[in-house]
């Protein structure tokens, strides 16, 4: 019992001092990035004005814009980006989720709607208003959500809040991440897996949508060691659009493929050997035709003893 105990203290030692190392670490970063912002810009300012801006100051060009500008425009950047991530650290910590921001429950959707509505409807129009119709906007996007939420039969759980993202969500870091958790994204075709399941579906397994001109399929797939439904939405109009342009680029790719085999019967070559190579590496550039019919003409003597390639 004594040395469980003993480990578990040293493991709890050595993960707050790598947590006040970081602390450590970070705040010299921001010091160093808040004096690069105060010297660096449209005028460079020598390190010993930024002191004596503060120490002696005398209504200089360079003491002025550090206290007026600069100073106060990088001080305001440490206050938002300490509110960004003290936001996105409580909603990581309601959600569960070490993915979550201040999104998943509408905050940001909920503030900018109150700000385009005081702007449209009450003529606002001044940044000190905004803020108070943001902060309104955001609390009643959160108070709507979690009430919502409420009703079901566990309360407000994780569980109970869906993510929803593009693409950029599905990776198999991300999925793993997420395994306790509802979700929906879309899957990036650029998955060989999803590829090869559009690419191989028949097309008499798909259901017809209440929807015109959309059907549907749904398979379970593993990816990332996670059991998923996928569902695979055709669109009628797209597939039709989609056809015409391949229709379009396979008669664009049969006139160059003619023109190239025209080219091509009309030179001379010395033996078979040759003719044949040639019209081989020519082949290889046809993505959707293949030459059919092969005629090699030889000439007299007479004439060098030359051979014409014909292709038909």
């Amino acid at each position: 019992m004594s040395k469980s105990t003993s480990s578990v203290t040293r493991g709890i030692s050595s993960s707050l001092t790598l947590s006040l190392g970081g602390l450590i670490l970070g705040l010299l970063i921001l010091v160093l990035c808040l004096v690069f912002s105060i010297t660096f810009g449209a005028v460079d300012i020598h390190f010993d004005k930024i002191l004596t801006a503060f120490t002696s100051f005398d209504d200089s060009k360079e003491h002025l814009i550090i206290r007026t500008v600069r100073l106060p425009r990088s001080l305001l950047a440490i206050i938002v980006g300490a509110a960004m991530s003290t936001a996105g650290a409580i909603m990581q910590g309601i959600t569960r989720n070490p993915l979550a921001d201040p999104g998943i429950l509408g905050v940001n959707a909920g503030a900018a709607f109150a700000v385009v509505i005081a702007i449209f409807a009450f003529g606002a129009s001044s940044p000190s208003i905004y803020i108070w119709y943001a902060l309104a906007g955001a609390d009643l996007s959160v108070v709507t959500v979690y009430t919502l939420a409420s009703f079901g039969r566990s309360g407000v759980t994780p569980l109970n809040l869906t993510i929803v993202a593009d693409c950029a969500l599905y990776t198999e870091a991300n999925i793993r991440l997420m395994s306790n958790i509802k979700w929906l994204s879309r899957v990036p075709l650029t998955l060989k897996s999803a590829k090869s399941l559009v690419t191989t579906l028949p097309e008499s397994e798909f259901i017809k949508s209440e929807l015109d001109g959309y059907s549907y399929l749904e398979k379970k797939v593993s990816y990332a060691g996670i059991e998923q439904r996928w569902l695979v939405v055709q669109s009628h109009l797209r597939r039709k659009a989609d056809l015409d342009k391949l229709s379009q680029t396979i008669e664009k790719s049969r006139k160059s493929a003619e023109a190239k085999l025209k080219k091509l019967s009309q030179e001379k070559f010395n033996c078979l050997s040759d003719a044949t190579k040639a019209l081989s590496k020519i082949s290889k550039q046809f993505k959707y035709h293949q030459v059919a019919q092969i005629e090699i003409t030889e000439k007299s003597p007479n004439k060098k003893d030359e051979k014409q390639l014909l292709v038909v």
